[in-house]
């Protein structure tokens, strides 16, 4: 056999056996996976985030937990003519390659699966975390600053977070953009409606945010200009997560000097300008009770 049959006869496979095709880029479609020598798609029998999470990491992507499934109805219609190489996928944490999970091969499926169970996905890529201003930070002044493709905050856990997060808004920003993120623009979770010292406080003015994977906006106040995000452009929730209160309860602690807690503050509570105090209540089991609290404003 001379060398140029040699060469004809070996087909070096691809350097990832993961990729999507049909979708609007690179990063979704339906996925293929690259088996001996063809490329064909994978069955949705047992399909869990965590096999996609190890597809888009495989592919230098990474996978966001509200927005990486692709309903059946809007599949795309490349992959088709390929076989189904792969069903009931079982990926461990330690898994790096799809392709060498556990799973049921092309020919133990036995027709068990069509091609209108094939599984289609969404990837994000790789960003850095963003700016976060903490629960402690003194007032900041941001002007003419452009935060973009932010927003990963650990890809090991699938978290994301604000491009710019803002605990505690008492600060200045002005004339920022905020643009192509992976989540939300900005998020606020709390505002300070007593910052008078500074008139320019907790006002975005000049701001743009555009293009963002999540909302704009994401806070508990109002605010501001915006245009082209995915998800709606001022996204309003009161509710915070148990992570979310624990974080900041572990920042409040820092200044503890500023609680009253309730009911074990039995004296007057004095208030003075330009000094807020955080009310504590706690939870009493077993036993009802009433309590008068005394106010004053110096």
């Amino acid at each position: 056999m001379t060398a140029d049959a040699m060469a004809a006869n070996f087909t070096e496979g691809p350097a990832v056996p993961v990729k999507l095709v049909g979708g609007r880029d690179e990063m979704e479609g339906r996925l293929m996976v690259y088996i001996g020598s063809e490329w064909g798609t994978v069955c949705n029998h047992g399909w869990k985030e965590e096999m996609a999470a190890v597809a888009c990491q495989q592919m230098g992507y990474v996978l966001n937990p509200e927005d990486w499934f692709i309903e059946p109805g809007s599949m795309p219609p490349e992959g088709q003519d390929a076989r189904i190489l792969l069903s009931n996928l079982q990926c461990d944490e330690f898994d790096t390659d799809l392709t060498q999970c556990k799973s049921d091969q092309f020919w133990e499926l036995e027709n068990s699966c069509s091609h209108a169970e094939d599984v289609g996905i969404r990837c994000y890529p790789a960003t850095w975390s963003g700016i976060r201003l903490g629960m402690t930070a003194h007032e900041s002044h941001m002007k003419g600053v452009v935060i973009e493709k932010a927003g990963l905050l650990d890809y090991t856990t699938r978290s994301f977070k604000p491009a710019l997060q803002i605990d505690f808004h008492h600060h200045v920003i002005q004339e920022i953009e905020v643009r192509d993120n992976s989540q939300d623009g900005i998020g606020v979770i709390y505002s300070n409606q007593y910052a008078i010292a500074n008139p320019e406080a907790r006002v975005f003015k000049g701001c743009t945010f555009a293009r963002n994977k999540r909302h704009g906006i994401s806070m508990r106040q109002l605010g501001v200009n915006i245009q082209e995000n995915s998800g709606s452009g001022l996204h309003f929730n009161p509710f915070l997560t148990r992570i979310e209160q624990r974080e900041l309860t572990g920042w409040m602690k820092l200044k503890e000097e500023d609680y009253i807690k309730i009911p074990d503050n039995p004296s007057p509570i004095v208030l003075t300008s330009n000094n807020p105090k955080v009310l504590i209540t706690q939870e009493l089991r077993g036993r009802q009770t009433s309590i008068t609290l005394h106010v004053s404003v110096g």
